[in-house]
């Protein structure tokens, strides 16, 4: 208990003493409750002396003539904290103390300093040594990030002049939109530079419709969207200079790849005009060989019918003259000059067949319908094949090249299937449609190997340079040839020819 009294006013001409007992047992319950924090607690009066401590022995004993007491005396009244050499320790202490209001006394809490900031030494400790390994981190990271930006410049400096000194075109496409393209692309589509393609479109390089007559814009989106979809595909497409308006073929390869909703497309454009004209050239030369060797048919076909033919049917001739003289030979030379009779006829069918295969007299008389009808008839009886034939009668039109086109088809495809199907049928159709005239061969026999339906010749049915000159001769024509397995087993030969407006009746002419 420690006793506290006072002077106060106690009425308007009267001064009188007031009092009170406090009782300080509650310090040890503090001092166990927070003597890890603070090892010095308790009361002092103004005048400095120690009214209550966590030790008895300080109690009564006056801290007046200690430095940090003045000082804490002389910094306010309100409280504060101070620190320097301790009143009872020696050591640097941290005080913390506050005055009761309306007694002299404070209330004073104090630790060593050592404590004090010893936690906060090993959280700097900590932070340093955390600050120092990320530091290190972060100039290692500088380091990777600096080496790695480098052979990056690097790299990208070497692609894009790899990319700029190209022989080819290079377009990246974002959506439907050029972004970026290299400088051949420019020279190639006669830009002004390569920042000239930002923005534009394909079809902003191409002429208003594709040799297939469809639009290009249509047909443009088409071809992303078919590579956005299968991750790249490669075409023909024909181009249209932004300065001349010139137009010129290209192979395009086009790589890409579609991320967070936007496509990016990698167009590498070659410029073909070179091949194409050569392709051109070559079917220039190959379409002079064809009618050169169609000539050629025509004149040795003429000349067996013309000349060995006549030469053979004298020869029968004479030989039916001798067989008439012939009743006082002996047998065996009469059985001779059979046999010789036999020979002659022979020759002379046969002559007759290679003349009219090399070129037969119907096809300019009669017309297709007619010689194809003569061809099976010739196919029945070497074979024996049941033919089927649907053959029009209508009045389409189709010129002398056409007819000898769809003619030699028919031949080889007919020859394939004597020689090498098996088959016990066979079928020729001939049909006009409103634009065009297909002829059909179909057969039951083996078909061809999977695989080879598109390159037919590379097998070992069509061997050879038959089916090669077939599809050389209709596309000549501007026609297409297919030769397909059937679903029974078969084979089909298709070829169709655009009609032209020029041209005589497909019907029988005489």
């Amino acid at each position: 208990m420690v006793p506290i009294a006072r002077r106060t006013q106690t009425g308007p001409a009267s001064v009188g003493w007031a009092g009170a007992l406090i009782s300080f047992s509650g310090l040890e319950q503090l001092n166990r409750r927070f003597g890890s924090v603070a090892s010095q607690q308790g009361l002092v009066g103004f005048d400095g002396t120690v009214l209550a401590s966590e030790r008895d022995q300080y109690i009564g004993q006056s801290v007046a003539q200690f430095e940090i007491f003045r000082r804490a005396v002389s910094s306010a009244r309100h409280g504060g904290i101070v620190e320097g050499h301790g009143a009872f320790i020696p050591a640097m202490v941290v005080y913390a103390y506050y005055p009761l209001r309306g007694y002299p006394i404070y209330v004073v809490v104090g630790q060593e300093r050592d404590k004090v900031l010893a936690g906060w030494r090993v959280r700097r400790g900590q932070m340093i040594a955390a600050t120092a390994a990320f530091s290190a981190l972060i100039l290692i990271l500088t380091a990777f990030l600096n080496h790695y930006m480098r052979a990056l410049r690097t790299r990208e400096r070497d692609y894009n002049t790899l990319v700029d000194s190209a022989r080819f075109g290079v377009f990246l496409l974002e959506g439907d939109r050029f972004v970026d393209a290299n400088r051949t692309a420019a020279v190639m589509f006669g830009l002004a530079s390569e920042r000239s393609a930002i923005g534009l479109t394909p079809w902003e390089l191409s002429p208003e419709l594709q040799p297939n007559g469809r639009p290009s814009n249509e047909l443009a989106r088409e071809r992303i969207l078919t590579a956005a979809r299968d991750g790249g595909s490669t075409f023909e497409w024909l181009h249209k200079r932004a300065d001349t308006g010139e137009t010129f073929p290209a192979e395009v390869d086009l790589s890409s790849l579609s991320t967070e909703g936007t496509t990016l497309a990698l167009a590498i454009v070659h410029d073909v005009t070179q091949r194409k004209r050569a392709e051109e050239d070559l079917r220039r030369v190959s379409a002079e060989m064809l009618h050169l060797q169609d000539e050629e048919r025509r004149r040795i076909g003429r000349d067996l019918h013309d000349s060995t033919g006549q030469s053979l049917a004298a020869l029968e001739i004479e030989l039916a003259q001798l067989e008439r003289d012939a009743a006082r030979w002996s047998v065996d030379a009469r059985e001779q000059l059979e046999r010789c009779m036999r020979l002659a006829r022979q020759c002379s069918t046969e002559i007759r067949t290679a003349s009219y295969l090399l070129h037969p007299p119907l096809l300019d008389e009669l017309g297709l319908s007619s010689a194809l009808r003569w061809l099976a008839d010739g196919l029945r009886a070497r074979s024996g094949l049941e033919l089927r034939l649907q053959l029009p009668e209508g009045v389409q039109t189709v010129t002398a090249d056409e007819e000898l086109a769809l003619f030699r088809v028919a031949q080889e495809a007919l020859t394939n299937v004597q020689r090498h199907s098996s088959s016990p049928w066979v079928a020729i159709r001939l049909r006009t449609e409103p634009t065009s005239i297909v002829l059909e061969i179909e057969d039951a026999g083996r078909g061809i190997p999977a695989g080879q339906t598109d390159e037919p010749e590379s097998s070992g049915r069509f061997a050879g340079v038959g089916v090669a000159g077939m599809r050389e001769r209709i596309r000549q024509l501007g026609g297409t040839l297919t030769v397909e397995s059937t679903p029974g087993g078969g084979t089909l030969v298709r070829a169709c020819i655009a009609l032209s407006q020029h041209a005589r009746p497909l019907t029988e002419r005489g």
